[in-house]
């Protein structure tokens, strides 16, 4: 999330391919390149309109997939601990996230939760252990071996049972672009970055083997696990790129907190990794969470169309206000390949006529299949209350009934 963060420049509007005409047009050829320079316009800035765009994709039974982010109780440290700074995961903790979750449900009637798992690699959820290159040199993770910290999956079961306890359902968030920051020690712990951890082949290979496919298995056995909704592979991405979009997006400019990749590195990574949460799921006949990545902004939306994900997942602050597809639906900016869930948004309305459940309302409207406020801790605007959820819970809940009898 990047609520306050200055606005991009104004996208340019740009018409991909090319047509060939002939020294002679008839009046038929003339009216044909209209509609279609007509059509490919209407796409919206930054994008090619896909061909038969009339209706928004939906999710898989789920009529608006409301929710709120958590997003965390501790930083990096809800699933393993940090146990340097005595930071304990959720099943120690059980009690504590049970009363906030109680409080979601009380209060928004919210039942989509995304929580974060290692924003960055601070917590000890993941333990690097055999380094064969000897002290000093951990900053590059050569040869080490990752392994499941000693509470993770005690923690998994934890959120499992705390969902399967409020009937609400998880997005389970992996990583976030803060994992790319460089390599550094804060408040004596040594916090490592994930391009030098996926650059080794022994290190990230470990990583897929040992940590992200026993986690899809452990999810897929639990009794629990179809109360996971969704992995989120990564959080807004897009701030740790540099360079161009392969798909005709606007260029990325990385945050200065980060050590950015290519677009091409970053891609490779979430393909590896869909693919083993994906092998993971397969234990079990149940079906398998769907899989997402929590876009920073609809600027970027064709992104990730070559990574297998189920739904696309935007962000949508006030900051975007200027941008030509803020508040656009889906269709209207040409996206219909999979469904798109507004996956932050603030705890009010998005224009200053809008309350929040109007916002909302608007954005079910307009065809998008979700949308996820930010955050029961930190909540954006400052000072929001979240019991401004409760009656657009209320309103969805009224439009699926009513939807059901037509």
């Amino acid at each position: 999330m990047i609520s306050d963060r200055p606005g991009r420049g104004i996208i340019q509007k740009r018409i991909h391919g090319r047509c060939a005409a002939s020294p002679a047009l008839n009046l038929f050829q003339i009216a044909l390149l209209a509609v279609i320079v007509m059509a490919i316009t209407f796409a919206g800035p930054g994008c090619t309109r896909e061909p038969d765009c009339r209706e928004a994709a939906r999710l898989p039974d789920a009529e608006f997939a409301y929710g709120i982010n958590y997003a965390w109780r501790v930083y990096g440290g809800d699933f393993g601990g940090i146990l340097k700074w005595k930071q304990v995961g959720v099943a120690a903790s059980y009690t504590r996230h049970l009363k906030n979750f109680q409080r979601i449900k009380r209060e928004t009637g919210a039942k989509h939760i995304r929580w974060w798992l290692w924003p960055d690699l601070r917590g000890d959820g993941i333990r690097f252990e055999k380094s064969i290159a000897g002290p000093g040199t951990d900053s590059k993770a050569p040869g080490q071996t990752l392994r499941p910290g000693r509470t993770l999956f005690d923690d998994l079961d934890a959120a499992l049972r705390l969902a399967h306890a409020t009937d609400t359902r998880l997005i389970l968030c992996l990583f976030s672009f803060e994992a790319f920051a460089p390599a550094r020690r804060d408040g004596g712990l040594f916090v490592r970055n994930l391009e030098d951890v996926l650059r080794d082949a022994q290190t990230r290979e470990s990583l897929m083997r040992n940590i992200i496919r026993p986690l899809s298995e452990f999810i897929a056995r639990h009794p629990h696990g179809d109360r996971v909704f969704a992995y989120d592979l990564i959080n807004e991405p897009e701030w740790s790129l540099r360079g161009r979009s392969p798909h005709g997006d606007p260029g990325y400019t990385p945050l200065d907190s980060v050590r950015p990749v290519s677009h091409e590195f970053m891609q490779e990574f979430l393909i590896e990794m869909a693919r083993e949460l994906r092998a993971g799921s397969r234990a079990t006949s149940r079906r398998a969470p769907l899989l997402t990545i929590g876009q920073a902004s609809p600027e970027w939306r064709h992104a990730w169309r070559d990574v297998p994900i189920d739904f696309d997942q935007w962000h949508l602050y006030r900051w975007m206000e200027s941008k030509p597809y803020y508040m656009r639906s889906p269709v209207e900016l040409g996206f219909c390949r999979r469904p798109v869930v507004i996956g932050e948004m603030p705890l009010a309305g998005l224009h200053d006529e809008r309350n929040h459940t109007e916002a909302v309302l608007a954005l079910r409207s307009a065809g998008y299949a979700g949308a996820w406020t930010w955050s029961f801790l930190g909540r954006v605007p400052t000072g929001a209350k979240l019991n401004v959820m409760r009656p657009a819970a209320r309103a969805l809940a009224n439009a699926a009934k009513d939807r059901s009898k037509n």
